[in-house]
């Protein structure tokens, strides 16, 4: 396993997890409200949308690092 490997994954598992605890605070906020089901689901929508681009963000990184382009600054 590639050296930059393991620290690219626990900081998506890390981040992944804080913003699933946040989009169920805000969730669970909006419920208490008594909010519009249209604006949860619209909510909701917003959270998974932001975990899969997490999830793609770490999938690229992982290519790059099999790829051995570690020097993102070099392609600028």
């Amino acid at each position: 396993m590639k050296k930059g490997l393991i620290p690219a994954i626990i900081v998506t598992i890390i981040a992944a997890a804080f913003l699933i605890l946040y989009a169920l605070a805000v969730t669970m906020g909006l419920l208490e409200s008594n909010a519009s089901f249209i604006v949860i689901i619209l909510v909701a929508l917003v959270f998974v949308i932001l975990l899969i681009m997490l999830v793609m963000t770490l999938v690229e990184r992982i290519k790059e690092i099999k790829g051995e382009n570690k020097d993102d600054i070099s392609k600028y």
